[in-house]
Formats: C-alpha cells, sequence, structure tokens
C-alpha cells in the first residue's frame, strides 16, 4: 500500500464521520447507535483514488482498497481491515485510525 493511502483514508473517515451524523438538538445524540452505523457504512465500501511518489517525472497512478471490516477498539481508536494489492498480490491490512466526531 502506499504511503499517501494512509493520510487520505483518515482524511476521508473524518469528513464521512460528520456527513453521517443528522442534524439533532444538543444532548441528543446516542453515541453508541451514531457509532454502529458509521461501522455498517464503512464495512464493505472501497476507497478509489491516486497516488503519487517523490519521482516528479512519474504521474499519479490509480489505487484502491476494500474495506473489509470496521470496529471500534477503544476511545477514538478504530480498526479498519482494508484489503490491498501489494506487489500484485492482495494482502489484508489492519489499519488503527483515529476517529473524531464533530458536535
Amino acid at each position: 500500500m502506499k504511503a499517501i493511502a494512509i493520510p487520505f483514508l483518515a482524511v476521508f473517515l473524518t469528513s464521512t464521520a460528520l456527513l453521517a451524523l443528522p442534524c439533532q438538538e444538543e444532548g441528543e445524540w446516542d453515541l453508541a447507535k451514531l457509532e454502529e452505523q458509521f461501522a455498517q457504512q464503512m464495512t464493505g465500501c472501497q476507497m478509489v483514488g491516486l497516488f503519487t511518489t517523490r519521482d516528479p517525472e512519474k504521474k499519479p497512478q490509480r489505487d484502491s482498497y476494500t474495506i473489509l471490516k470496521v470496529r471500534k477498539l477503544r476511545d477514538s481508536k478504530w480498526q479498519f481491515l482494508a484489503r490491498v494489492e501489494y506487489q500484485e498480490k492482495p494482502i489484508t491490512v489492519p489499519l488503527v485510525v483515529d476517529v473524531k466526531w464533530a458536535g
């Protein structure tokens, strides 16, 4: 997996978490329910984008990976099991990222 993919995942997850929240009045949040919905929405999705290297002569190349499963570990730490291709072979990589909720 390319080095750019993990920062992209973190940015995407932050924006996705914000979009998943319905508009509600302060104090009405059911965080456990929202976290469950978030895990369900993210499980099975595919991330598609481009990556670059430090070589300015090379053009951006297509990259994709599939989120096989998402689960909360503790506090803001979440584990994403991602299937990626590395050296033309599929592998599953556990990624632990912080997911921050706005509101």
